[in-house]
């Protein structure tokens, strides 16, 4: 394997005054842990939480997420890949607290090693897989903690559970698993794809992959193997499935940064995520003026236009135009809403100020604060909250406030 990777951004000079930056709300992330941990312990007080921190933690940061859940209390983190994971590992080693850090995607051979040697969880998703780890293991000289993973609907990663004889055979196989060198079983989980639909289609899919689960899981304890920590559910699931589907743990990710876990269920979440840029120019354009790229925007009569140093380099999608921003005067007074126009460029976008007296130098909100949400820039670009957050670039600052 050739070694010479680098990551993009990794050396950026840190800005005193950057042209675009992201405030992480530390008090929301520590309010909207305790409102979750609140309402699971209400359902089964000996379920516990798996902090979903995948996607550099939904895009907030992985490092100061986890110093942040950490203090709250959480001892168990899930995220995507071993680089992720020994992030969060690093933290914890610093801070001198033991925590579980699942990994939730398939490690190459070649770092199983790591993996045992910094007590890591490893997902195992298939039985081929689990000879590989195996053999690496013992190369390694480790034993890696690992948690089976079952696909009982989501048809993505997982031993199949789809009929009678798939669930035996997926008993018998991870009994096999369990005896394999350098490999101790130590949870077993699966993922619902669908908890957070509120269609009958969806909520029966829904039931059958957690009858799929159970029914699996009892012939895996029949089979002699009796993992520490069953966990199923995901931000959705814990709060429309029944307690019984809680079980040991819950994974709970979008929750944390202020997004509800389904249409119906409202926990009084905070928004975490403030997207921000300074305005660069302002500008009078006159009728028949065309704006930016291709003249996408047409001025059929006078306004005043600004520039605002982000673009979809930094997570503003090249789509956005019409999405309603809020500007905010440098001494924090709100001056008003203006209006993406154009199509956003690279590094830049521009706005319709409409009636606004806005200047260089003014703060413009896209979402995050009490005026514009995530959730209405995802609708508006036709995706989801996930997407807008893990998608702001590693270029854009995170700045930590409302710190405890």
């Amino acid at each position: 394997m050739n070694n010479n990777f680098y990551i993009t951004y990794a050396d950026l000079p840190l800005s005193d005054a950057p042209r675009a930056w992201v405030e992480v709300d530390a008090a929301a992330i520590r309010h909207n842990y305790r409102r979750v941990s609140e309402e699971i312990a209400k359902k089964r007080p000996e379920c516990s939480i798996i902090a979903v921190i995948k996607g550099d933690a939904y895009g907030h940061g992985i490092t100061e997420c986890t110093r942040i859940f950490l203090s709250e209390g959480c001892r168990a983190f899930a995220l995507a890949s071993v680089e992720e994971a020994l992030c969060t590992k690093r933290v914890c080693d610093r801070l001198g607290v033991k925590a579980d850090i699942l990994i939730l995607g398939a490690t190459e051979p070649a770092l199983i090693g790591e993996v045992g040697r910094q007590d890591l969880i490893q997902t195992i998703p298939s039985f081929d897989y689990a000879k590989k780890l195996s053999h690496a293991a013992l190369a390694a000289g480790v034993t890696v903690r690992a948690h089976i993973k079952l696909d009982t609907g989501m048809n993505r990663l997982g031993f199949p559970t789809f009929s009678e004889e798939q669930k035996d055979v997926t008993a018998a196989k991870v009994a096999q698993i369990a005896g394999m060198p350098g490999i101790f079983i130590d949870g077993v989980f699966s993922h619902f794809a669908s908890a957070d639909e509120v269609d009958e289609h969806f909520k029966k899919r829904t039931s059958l992959q957690s009858i799929r689960f159970f029914d699996t899981l009892d012939r895996i304890r029949l089979s002699g193997v009796d993992p520490r920590v069953v966990h199923l559910c995901n931000s959705p699931g814990a709060f429309t499935r029944p307690s019984k589907d809680l079980a040991d743990a819950a994974r709970i990710g979008i929750s944390l940064f202020g997004f509800g876990p389904a249409p119906d269920v409202d926990l009084g979440l905070r928004p975490t995520f403030k997207l921000c840029a300074k305005i660069a120019r302002v500008s009078r354009l006159t009728k028949g003026e065309e704006l930016g790229y291709g003249g996408a925007y047409k001025v059929e009569n006078e306004i005043n236009a600004a520039t605002v140093g982000i673009g979809y380099a930094d997570g503003v999608f090249r789509h956005a135009a019409g999405h309603c921003v809020s500007i905010y005067a440098p001494d924090g007074a709100f001056r008003g809403m203006g209006r993406i126009i154009g199509r956003v460029c690279m590094d830049m976008c521009m706005l319709d100020l409409g009636s606004i007296d806005a200047a260089e130098g003014d703060t413009v909100v896209f979402y995050g604060d009490d005026r514009v949400s995530c959730l209405d820039f995802a609708l508006h670009c036709n995706t989801i909250v996930h997407e807008c957050l893990s998608l702001v670039s590693g270029r854009v600052p995170r700045i930590v406030v409302n710190d405890e």
